[in-house]
């Protein structure tokens, strides 16, 4: 019983990890936004034009493609309360706000829950790039990785910027004994940012 109690405890953020939630709700909704054009394969709807600066707009619909990393990231967004399911079972979302407007308490009011919301987002950015290559907006890729830093997600180890164990134990949490972290692994190195950052920038302008 003592065991069942801890699984079901709702989540307390300090305030890093809550203005790092709110960024990745961001991302995933800049993300599910640029990947309608190339998942409605019924062409339901209009395509999109990315905006430049990367809000999504109030009443925007959001695909996840049937892909389980997208539907993570859609879950984030409904779990927040950013967006609502358009149908059940649907593949679609519809946000209820723009994304500029995207706000959480330090203490949000989720569901009670046996696993991490923040590390379920954390992980849908590696796991959506993984499987279709996508990235969202460079401006909000540069503050998730500047707040990884803050939230405890990195740590600076000899001068250097590595994964902290927090990040490494939800990434992989029964390779602990491996380090340094495979390269075949699902987080991107950290030396290998400034890269993820220009690649979103050539990828958001291309849209």
């Amino acid at each position: 019983m003592e065991n069942q109690q801890k699984l079901y405890v709702p989540e307390t953020w300090t305030q890093p990890e809550c203005e790092l939630m709110v960024q990745l709700c961001r991302y995933h909704a800049q993300v599910l936004y640029s990947a309608r054009n190339g998942f409605d394969f019924e062409k339901r709807f209009a395509e999109v034009k990315l905006p430049p600066d990367g809000v999504v707009p109030n009443g925007a619909m959001l695909l996840d493609g049937h892909l389980r990393a997208y539907q993570s990231a859609s879950g984030t967004l409904i779990t927040c309360g950013f967006a609502v399911q358009s149908e059940v079972h649907s593949d679609e979302c519809k946000l209820l706000t723009s994304s500029a407007q995207f706000e959480l308490s330090k203490e949000p009011n989720l569901p009670l829950t046996n696993f991490s919301h923040l590390g379920q987002a954390f992980l849908a950015v590696f796991r959506v790039y993984r499987q279709n290559g996508r990235l969202g907006h460079p401006a909000t890729l540069k503050r998730i990785l500047e707040l990884f830093l803050a939230a405890g997600f990195t740590e600076k180890r000899l001068g250097y910027l590595e994964w902290s164990t927090k990040a490494l134990d939800l990434a992989y949490p029964r390779r602990m004994t491996d380090w340094p972290i495979p390269r075949d692994g699902l987080l991107w190195i950290t030396d290998t940012f400034d890269a993820y950052i220009d690649e979103a920038k050539e990828n958001w302008s291309r849209a």
